[in-house]
């Protein structure tokens, strides 16, 4: 059992690293574009049309992205004023207590995502200027929240497991 959950975390954290260079390449291709777009701007007088569709749609996928590999890292903020004056062992449950829900709230932001990719996929919904539709970026987002309700799941098992051994 300890080798098995040892296998799953370790895929998952290969995963956000993944994700994470995929989230630094669409950073990139922002900075690009932008450049291009303003080159093109005042050289040209010929902006690209589409700049801006391409940049949000990049910006919902890189803050996902990111909040995957965040998670990984364990880089996201924690206020611990009052939780530092518990004992050890009860900061562990308390913390698995939280990620747990953490890993829940990820897991009802998925679910709800994949129901609304379905309703733009089934409605035709597309971007203005490049007629992109809009349900794979929001299955994306999908399965980056869902990633980060896997990776929230494994730590919250990791804090559950030290306040029992503790």
């Amino acid at each position: 059992m300890k080798k098995l959950l040892k296998r799953v975390e370790q895929a998952l954290y290969q995963t956000s690293g993944i994700g994470s260079l995929v989230g630094k390449c669409l950073l990139g291709g922002i900075v690009l574009i932008i450049v291009v777009d303003i080159a093109l701007r005042y050289v040209f007088n010929r902006p690209l049309a589409y700049s801006v569709e391409l940049v949000e749609l990049a910006l919902a996928l890189i803050v996902f992205f990111g909040i995957v590999a965040c998670t990984a890292q364990r880089g996201h903020i924690n206020i611990n004023i009052l939780l530092a004056r518990f004992p050890k062992r009860g900061q562990a449950g308390i913390n698995g207590f939280f990620y747990f829900l953490s890993a829940g709230l990820f897991g009802l932001i998925a679910w709800r995502c994949v129901i609304y990719a379905m309703q733009l996929r089934d409605m035709g919904q597309v971007s203005m200027m490049l007629k992109l539709p809009y349900f794979p970026f929001v299955l994306v987002v999908a399965l980056c929240s869902l990633l980060t309700g896997l990776v929230f799941l494994a730590q919250s098992i990791h804090f559950v497991v030290e306040a029992v051994r503790k």
